[in-house]
């Protein structure tokens, strides 16, 4: 496999300096290079061991985050392996601790910067929305309150349950019974995953790292809540005044959004910041999530 060739030194690259896991991918470091290989595995969003769905995928994620981060990712590389082929994603090493899950809580970032990378969010789903504008054919905000459902109960008990229902019951409540969910169900664009680890901001300029959503599914959304994403984490990680800078960028790209849809966008981006947090055993970054979670939901 090719994991395990590149991880042993026999490919072109040579020896790797360094070797990271993920749940999904081993990260290879080769000096000022990384080379990316996702696991053979079979996942929530498809079975990335069957050659025809990994080679899609590959040309997806690789697709998706070039047009946002062309410094940054190089190349697709393809490499033949017995008789059969891998990739792996060629990318530009950059340093972690400039991602805003880190910048925001050091207090790192000023309103103006918040502007900047809010801003360079909208250019980047608008970029994306015309370069992949057949894949513009269906939205439905209720699967994703549906996919959100399944994965906090899986969270049990680290999210309680009677918790994981109140988010549900609000969400699906709030999308059935506000008005916007059904005038803008046509307005829509592709999608990023823009939680705070993927948004780098690096010499004063925004970049970013595995923007592509993996489940095909969420790769077309209402811009509004890739924006609101970015400023609930700017609220939670950092403090209001950088949150507002968000709202005010994307109001002024999109419109103002309703009060309860607002409301509803802001609950369903914490939560998912909640669930991942959990996931992945990061329990100070899950409580904080939790604690704008609760004073939500006093809220609604």
């Amino acid at each position: 496999m090719l994991i395990d060739d590149l991880r042993e030194g026999k490919t072109k690259y040579g020896k790797p300096d360094k070797t990271i896991e993920t749940v999904l991918s081993f990260i290879f470091i080769f000096g000022h290079r990384v080379l990316k290989v996702y696991k053979h595995r079979k996942t929530f969003y498809g079975d990335m061991s069957e050659q025809s769905f990994r080679k899609h995928f590959y040309d997806d994620d690789f697709s998706w985050s070039k047009a946002a981060a062309p410094d940054i990712y190089l190349a697709l590389r393809s490499f033949g392996i017995g008789k059969t082929r891998d990739w792996a994603i060629e990318m530009r090493r950059i340093d972690a601790s400039n991602d805003l899950t880190n910048l925001l809580p050091a207090g790192k970032l000023r309103p103006i910067d918040m502007s900047t990378i809010a801003l360079s969010i909208v250019r980047i789903l608008s970029k994306l929305s015309h370069k992949k504008k057949k894949l513009l054919t269906k939205y439905s905000y209720h699967e994703y309150i549906e996919d959100l459902d399944a994965w906090i109960k899986n969270l049990h008990p680290h999210i309680p349950l009677n918790q994981s229902r109140e988010i549900i019951s609000k969400l699906s409540k709030i999308a059935h019974e506000e008005p916007y969910f059904k005038k803008n169900a046509k307005k829509f664009s592709i999608a990023i995953d823009s939680n705070s680890d993927n948004l780098l901001f690096i010499d004063g300029k925004p970049s970013y790292i595995d923007i592509m959503p993996p489940k095909k599914e969420w790769r077309v959304s209402d811009p509004q809540f890739c924006i609101t994403r970015l400023s609930v984490d700017a609220e939670v990680l950092g403090n209001k005044i950088l949150a507002q800078r968000v709202h005010t960028v994307r109001e002024k790209a999109h419109g103002k959004l309703p009060k309860k849809a607002l409301l509803a966008y802001q609950l369903h981006a914490a939560s998912i910041q909640w669930a991942y947090r959990t996931e992945l055993k990061q329990s100070g970054l899950a409580k904080k999530y939790r604690t704008f979670i609760l004073d939500l939901l006093s809220k609604i």
